[in-house]
Parts: structure tokens; sequence; C-alpha cells
């Protein structure tokens, strides 16, 4: 293992990628462990079983999975890191507790009472491929649509849409051509316009995954209602002077109220190291907080009676994709909340 230049890329890659979440990189090869394994001991106890390999298949995940059982029943956590994974290989699995890292693909890596975060890795060549085509819905060019739809009459310059995504205007305009290409917007005299919402939402919802988080936090509060729950995390997390606006079916609850959940949801900027009447749990907590992947998931938000909620696609598009059933909540909120005239048409 320590020759082969491949598993060296690769491990480089996991060393910088728990060192950028805080988390130390001391593994070592253990006598007792199978050729491509490494163990890791974190500070809080915590033991993680490595297995290296170039390319990992699903006999191979089973085969370790089964090896490493009856650590894992007493606290280990098992990862898998490849050169690549496929996103559907990983999600596949995300009912075991295997956590996956690979160099040029897809990433979970997900430690209960440590840090909880999702990785996702792209190398050189896969970025290039992503500026030259692909989907303007993912990533910080997907604040493009995003202030499309916010201000949905409105044209906009190239230059007035850089600016406000905080984008280079090159980069700005290989978005727009995509969305032009597919009939997203029109073009203008003075600019770009919205021409057709139904079919921007719809195509994003096709490519949108719930899982692009950085980080989730799970904590127990007490409240018996869920309005008195939003209140006891709104009143927490501004005390800490946190950015952040309700998600999901909390969200949903304050914009186009359809069900109660029982559970509180909000996306933040950060997760501060005290939070006033919320305490850490490592399951089944009633407040659950993301650090989303950018701050395009912020961007267009509502204020209901004083509570910020992100702006209604974001919490469409969660609401469709998040475990559970969201699905008639979705819907409702589509029905009553986006419904864009067609006078652009």
């Amino acid at each position: 293992m320590r020759n082969n230049p491949e598993i060296q890329e690769i491990i480089e890659g996991l060393r910088k990628a728990f060192q950028f979440h805080g988390l130390p990189w001391t593994p070592r090869r253990e006598n007792d462990l199978p050729d491509g394994c490494l163990a890791l001991q974190l500070p809080s106890g915590k033991r993680i079983l490595i297995v290296c390999h170039v390319v990992i298949s699903r006999p191979t995940v089973e085969k370790f999975h089964s090896m490493f059982a009856a650590e894992m029943k007493t606290g280990a956590e098992l990862l898998f890191a490849a050169t690549s994974f496929t996103q559907s290989f990983v999600d596949s699995y995300s009912e075991k507790g295997i956590h996956f890292f690979s160099r040029d693909g897809a990433s979970r890596i997900t430690l209960p009472g440590i840090i909880t975060y999702i990785v996702k890795i792209q190398n050189k060549s896969q970025k290039e491929s992503r500026n030259s085509g692909g989907s303007p819905f993912v990533g910080k060019g997907a604040m493009i649509p995003r202030i499309f739809f916010d201000q949905p009459q409105r044209v906009w310059t190239l230059v007035e849409l850089a600016s406000d995504a905080a984008m280079t205007k090159a980069y700005a305009s290989i978005i727009i051509h995509r969305m032009l290409d597919n009939a997203y917007i029109r073009q203008e005299d003075n600019g770009y316009l919205l021409v057709n919402p139904e079919k921007m939402l719809d195509d994003w919802l096709s490519v949108y995954r719930f899982n692009r988080y950085v980080r989730r936090q799970m904590f127990a509060a007490s409240f018996d209602a869920l309005r008195k729950g939003l209140n006891i995390v709104a009143e927490s997390l501004k005390s800490q002077n946190a950015r952040f606006g309700f998600m999901g079916s909390s969200g949903a609850y304050l914009r186009a109220p359809y069900m109660e959940s029982s559970i509180v949801m909000a996306y933040t900027e950060q997760i501060p190291d005290e939070l006033p009447n919320l305490f850490p749990v490592e399951s089944d907590g009633n407040v659950i907080l993301y650090i989303p992947q950018n701050a395009g998931f912020l961007f267009g938000g509502h204020e209901v009676d004083g509570l910020p909620v992100v702006s209604d696609v974001q919490l469409y598009l969660d609401l469709k994709r998040m475990p559970g059933r969201n699905e008639d909540q979705a819907d409702y909120l589509r029905d009553t909340l986006l419904n864009w005239s067609n006078e652009n048409a």
C-alpha cells in the first residue's frame, strides 16, 4: 500500500478532508488488520477502520462490513476510501452507517457525537467539465437561477447578475447561456427575462439532492408545540449572532401551513459551540441544524412574524428530496406560493 502512488493520493486527500474539519489524522497500520486497512483513533476514543483500495466494489464493501461487524457493534466506524464512488453507490449504503471517501467522486463521512458533515471532492478535470457544460443548478452557479426566481418579472443585465451572484462576468455568462439553451430565460434588448419558471423548477428538482450540506447537528429542546420550538431555536441562534433560516417542514409551516411537524429544522451559516436551551444529542433530536453548501441556500428568504424562512423555491426543493413524508407539504406549497404568471411567455 505504501508504494502505490494512487493509494497515497487517496490517503492524502482523506488527510486533508479530516484536517479541514478539525479532526486529527494519525492513522496506523496494525498487524491484525488485513492489507489495505488502517486504524485511526480520535481523542474522543472513537476508532475508525479505513479500507483503502484504488477500486472498491459492492462485494468488497460487504466483505469488510461483515469482517468488522463485531467492532462496529462496539462503536467503531468503517470508512472506505477509493479513487471514485458514484453518488448512487454511496447513497445505497446510507442506512448501514458506512462512510465513503473518494478522490474524484462522491463522498460521505458522518461521525455522530464528534462532527457530522458531508464531503464532496472534485478533481480539476471535473471542474473544467462542469464549466463547459452541464447543469446550472449545482454549486455556486445555482445563484443565477435563485436570482431569477427571487424577482421573476425583472429584466437582468449580465453585470447585475454577476454582481448579485458574486461571480465573474465570464462565469455568469456560462450559466446564462445554459439557461438560454434550456429556454428558461429569454434575451431582451436590455437584458434577460425569466420566461419558463415551471420548467426551470422541474429541471432543478430532477438534479437536486438534499444531502448537499456541509454539516448537520441534532439537538434536544423542550417544547410541546412547533411554534414554541421555532421561537426557542430562533432566540438561541440570534443570541449567538448566527445567520439562519427555517427550512423543510419548519419553514413550510410558516409560509404555507399544511401539517405540523414535531421537529424544528433550519439552515445556518455556522453552528455555534454554545446554544442556549439547545442540547447536542447523537440521535433522535427534535432540532436539526444544517450548514448548507453555500450562502445561496439562505438567499431570497422571507420573514414571518419575525422568524426568518428560506426562499419558497428552496423549501420546495428540500421538501421534495428530504427523507420522510414531505411530498404532500411540498405540493401544497408549490400550488399555494409558486404559481407564476404566464405574461412573460
